[in-house]
């Protein structure tokens, strides 16, 4: 689940979060698949 951020960081900040279990491996194809949009939207970190 991504969601933004709250009170004075709304727009300037997303958080990541889950229900459950999640592997290294989810965490890594989460971020893998942000930094990949990331990308495609022209932000460069």
């Amino acid at each position: 689940m991504l969601a933004d951020g709250q009170d004075h960081m709304k727009g300037k900040m997303f958080r990541i979060g889950h229900l459950g279990y999640f592997t290294d491996s989810d965490l890594e194809q989460t971020l893998d698949a942000v930094e990949r949009h990331l990308k495609e939207l022209g932000y460069r970190g």
